[in-house]
């Protein structure tokens, strides 16, 4: 073999073996964003797991605070409840005491009638009812 032919045959092998290089870093290169893109999946599943668990204890809370203010509430307007129905009472006690004597100034009122001039009225009126009376 003569020199050329073997320097051929030599230069020829490397090419070779850097094609398989590149081939086998091209695979290293193609596994590597594999598992990047598969650790960015990852991290967003776990980043979800952890808003959606932050969520439900956030509502949870939320719930918790409507119960302690609904009870709230519903004690304010029992209190409240229970005043108006007291000052009811206490009215329909002062209805019923002052009854009888309400009804007896009105009928006292409505029977009783007084027959005397009022300062307001005009003496051309007066003057005009007398002369009728005398004729």
């Amino acid at each position: 073999m003569n020199i050329k032919t073997k320097m051929s045959v030599q230069s020829s092998s490397g090419i070779q073996t850097l094609l398989e290089v590149e081939k086998e870093s091209q695979k290293i290169v193609e596994k590597a964003r594999e598992c990047r893109a598969q650790g960015l999946k990852n991290a967003r599943l776990e980043a979800q797991a952890v808003i959606e668990e932050y969520r439900l204890q956030k509502e949870d809370a939320f719930e918790t605070y409507k119960k302690e203010l609904t009870g709230s509430n519903i004690k304010q307007e029992e209190i409240f409840d229970k005043m108006v129905e007291e000052k009811l009472e206490k009215i329909r006690q002062q209805a019923a005491s002052a009854k009888e004597e309400t009804i007896k100034k009105i009928t006292e009122l409505l029977t009783t009638v007084d027959l005397k001039m009022y300062t307001n009225i005009d003496s051309e009126i007066l003057r005009d009812q007398s002369i009728e009376n005398n004729i």
